[in-house]
């Protein structure tokens, strides 16, 4: 069998096969689409829970989750029981992953923002960007925030989601160097906000100023670092971008300079309404090894912003669609210059990305191309499918950059880790609600203020699991091991298998069991629950609006453009496409393959060593003879 003299891995978050093939039929992925001609596809499995912190780790190690013991929201023994951490930094994953096998074998890996490989735990690498979670970063000053003068109510609801604020704008008092005859000068406090998971804890304030063009009318802001216009960063007018943007934020790390953009989606010329956008503000410094690779991304692309906006940014009015569209390719192009840089100008074996913005539409917009939604319009359908293929159409682009970079003698491997459907809100989720049952069975108690008493907690569901407050192995754990313990699991497997969603009359529950039964679904460790739960996402029929509205008096669904729920959940049926030297060409497998079954696939046809806890099986009809 031929060896390929390098691989390459792109990862593109949430996207089914048969919405890979959908854009592959409309031309929205044509490098993927001659991947597929020349080479092997297959519909993959994802490991439950189907969501993202559990299987790119699946991908990059061969190995289920019951041996890298690493989802979304992981629980370490011995911390509370409502306190999870996210499954992302490398120190988490106890499997080897792909680029650690490859410098086992002597090949050197460049990886691009994949789920595990920060903090840098492979010397010989080139690293760029963070751990791959989606959102929420360990470094960012501020995630993308939205800033809002006179909200609606609707508006103020959606800012408990977060990443929207109100502001005020007042009159420019005690602000210097303002033009003469400024006396309708107008000024806000713009917030800077970092997330509880940022180890950056606070951060500066910024200022909006705005002066009254011709007429008197208000048409651009411009940002300041203080009530002083010599200090301004930038003017931004309605429905345009600025320029990049960096400011020293005096931190709780001490100074930090950070780098955004802004983008003013409103402003009416009286003032009274504005909304102000700005991207994750990120730091400029520190976002790739080694340095040398970093200055030179510098110095010839700017620095680096990871993410851009998602689905709560829309929900919460803090952005639109359409502020999310130019996010998307404003980072494609990066990642595209930065592969020229990186691939082209150094050695390397093992090339690695995820990819994110596929998921975030499918959560804002799934409701747009799938006409058994209650919001699905029919004459904005092609509409529909023009947003997501041109979304899809830049994933498409860093498949070809790196397949192009790499040459014809590259494994190119492009694959999802799971799939995507529409789901009406109120009828999503990760799986039954149990609280209240379980209150009122006696197996969760809460104190006046609603807080959990955990002195007289014997269960405690959240998410795809439940905790037994077991003693001995949890903080104040009440339950005894043994028949105990045994009693409290089949309650709460009893419970949950009673649960109905009142709207659809389904059991909430498609499976509910002990954790060692759920070793066959690949679920266990020691972080794990110790029942696990799982509920199937599924859109069963065409559900008209005037139906959902009898079912749901009140619901709003905001509009097309800026929807307030998320309307899309991820399913169990994600992609595998690999083409190049040492698989066959033009192979379609009938039958799906669990996604452990593509880091030991890739070591093989590229002559890597195979990941050391992989556990998955190649795919041998796969593999050229």
């Amino acid at each position: 069998m031929a060896k390929a003299k390098k691989a390459v891995l792109i990862g593109i978050d949430s996207v089914p096969k048969w919405l890979l093939d959908e854009y592959v039929r409309r031309g929205h992925a044509p490098a993927i689409g001659r991947l597929i001609e020349n080479g092997c596809y297959t519909e993959g499995r994802s490991y439950c829970p189907v969501e993202t912190g559990t299987n790119w780790t699946v991908i990059a190690t061969g190995a289920p989750p019951m041996v890298t013991e690493v989802n979304m929201g992981t629980h370490l023994v011995g911390s509370p029981l409502n306190e999870t951490v996210r499954g992302f930094p490398s120190n988490l994953c106890k499997a080897e992953q792909l680029w650690n096998a490859a410098a086992r074998g002597g090949k050197r890996s460049v990886i691009f923002d994949y789920p595990g490989c920060r903090p840098y735990n492979c010397p010989t690498a080139i690293c760029v960007g963070e751990d791959g979670r989606p959102g929420r970063s360990c470094r960012a000053v501020q995630e993308p925030r939205g800033y809002i003068v006179a909200p609606t109510p609707l508006e103020i609801e959606r800012f408990k989601v977060g990443f929207a604020n109100e502001i005020r704008i007042e009159r420019a008092e005690g602000w210097a160097n303002l033009p003469p005859a400024s006396g309708a000068a107008l000024a806000a406090t713009i917030p800077i906000l970092p997330e509880s998971v940022s180890e950056i804890r606070s951060a500066g304030e910024l200022y909006a100023l705005l002066l009254p063009e011709s007429g008197g009318a208000y048409r651009s802001v411009e940002i300041c670092a203080g009530r002083d216009r010599a200090a301004r960063i930038s003017v931004v007018r309605v429905d345009q971008w600025s320029g990049p943007l960096r400011h020293t934020f005096t931190t709780n790390l001490g100074p930090v300079e950070g780098y955004w953009r802004a983008r003013l989606q409103e402003l009416t010329p009286d003032a009274k309404r504005m909304r102000l956008y700005f991207t994750q503000i990120y730091p400029v410094r520190e976002f790739a090894t080694p340095a040398a690779i970093e200055e030179r991304l510098l110095r010839e692309l700017g620095p680096y912003i990871p993410h851009t906006c998602r689905q709560q940014t829309i929900h919460s009015g803090g952005a639109d669609m359409w502020t999310f569209r130019d996010e998307v390719e404003q980072t494609v192009d990066w990642y595209c210059r930065a592969m020229e840089i990186v691939l082209g100008g150094e050695e390397w074996d093992l090339f690695m990305m995820k990819w994110h913005p596929t998921d975030f539409a499918n959560h804002f917009g799934a409701f747009q191309i799938e006409p058994r939604h209650p919001q699905f319009e029919p004459a904005r359908e092609e509409e529909g499918w023009a947003y997501h293929g041109a979304i899809m159409r830049h994933g498409d682009r860093l498949v070809e950059t790196a397949m192009r970079l790499a040459g014809e003698e590259a494994l190119v491997v492009v694959v999802s880790d799971h799939g995507a459907i529409a789901v009406p809100p109120g009828e999503g989720g990760h799986g039954p609600s149990l609280g209240q049952a379980f209150e009122k069975a006696g197996l969760l108690a809460r104190k006046p203020d609603r807080t959990i008493d955990w002195s007289r907690t014997r269960a405690f569901p959240t998410g795809h699991y439940v905790y037994v407050n077991l003693a001995g192995r949890d903080p104040g754990g009440i339950v005894q091991p043994g028949e105990e313990y045994e009693q409290v699991r089949q309650m709460a497997i009893d419970i949950a298998l009673d649960q109905k969603n009142p709207t659809t009359g389904r059991h909430s529950a498609n499976l509910a069991c002990r954790k060692e039964d759920a070793w066959m679904v690949g679920v266990g460790g020691e972080r794990v629950g110790d029942v696990f739960l799982w509920s199937e996402e599924r859109l069963p029929r065409k559900t008209t609006m005037r139906e959902y509205l009898a079912a749901h008096p009140g619901a709003e669904f905001g509009t097309w453009e800026m929807p307030h729920y998320s309307s899309g959940a991820h399913t169990h049926d994600p992609f595998i496409v690999m083409a190049g030297p040492g698989v066959k060409k033009g192979y379609r497998r009938t039958l799906p393959v669990w996604l452990s079954a593509v880091a030991p696939t890739m070591a093989l046809a590229a002559d890597f060593p195979v990941p050391a806890n992989a556990q998955g099986a190649a795919i041998w009809d796969f593999l050229a003879e």
